[in-house]
């Protein structure tokens, strides 16, 4: 076509901002958005995977300490593994995206239930954000429209 552009489309600025020619179904932009903040929660749970690796060993820990930071770095190691593949495969359009944002919600939901069983410091508060997200990939990703072939 020689002619001047048409208006846009949905699913527009994610091809172009990708650099890549897809074929996005209708629901790629929330999508996308899921695999942000996927993106998004997982880098705080590095830091905290960090954090508390590096108070282990710097610290003499009595053993009934060690196993509550043995479970609060494993969880958030694992949170934070589960979140990254999840947008990784949901950027890539991998075949198993799904499956893995499934998991990254359930992780949310985990997220929101581990800060009402283990209080949180007063200045951070209750994982308000982690059960928003969790709930809506949920719905999103296990509820999704069926495509139309």
């Amino acid at each position: 076509m020689n002619g001047a552009p048409g208006p846009f489309k949905k699913g527009d600025l994610i091809r172009a901002s990708l650099g890549k020619d897809m074929n996005f179904s209708e629901d790629v932009d929330i999508r996308m958005a899921a695999a942000w903040a996927f993106a998004t929660v997982s880098v705080p749970q590095i830091l905290f995977f960090t954090r508390d690796c590096l108070y282990i060993v710097h610290r003499n820990l009595a053993p009934i300490h060690l196993d509550r930071w043995a479970i609060a770095v494993l969880f958030s190691g694992t949170v934070a593994v589960i979140c990254g593949l999840a947008w990784w495969t949901l950027w890539k359009g991998s075949p198993s995206a799904r499956l893995w944002a499934v998991a990254a919600s359930i992780m949310q939901v985990a997220v929101f239930v581990r800060s009402l069983i283990v209080p949180p410091r007063a200045a951070t508060g209750y994982h308000w954000g982690a059960l928003l997200i969790g709930v809506i990939g949920l719905g999103v990703f296990t509820l999704g429209r069926k495509r139309e072939t």
